[in-house]
């Protein structure tokens, strides 16, 4: 699964250890998600990582250009 959260974390000086540690996730679990390599996450992980990063799940985890072309069919719809 692609996702923002290595920039995201980068952009706010944070380490692995630490964002695992505060989203109560092991850090080679979170290395796993960062990289693709994990292609399922539960919601709830979704959710303490976009808390620590303090974003949005859908900025973390989706593509922008598909989230805004959803919403765009859900209006027309």
């Amino acid at each position: 699964m692609d996702n923002r959260i290595a920039v995201i974390r980068k952009q706010k000086g944070m380490t692995q250890a630490k964002l695992a540690n505060a989203a109560g996730i092991s850090r080679p679990y979170l290395s796993t998600i960062e990289s693709g390599q994990q292609q399922t996450i539960s919601s709830t992980v979704m959710f303490k990582i976009a808390r620590v990063l303090e974003k949005p799940i859908g900025e973390i985890f989706f593509d922008p250009s598909v989230v805004c072309a959803i919403q765009n069919d859900m209006k027309s719809s």
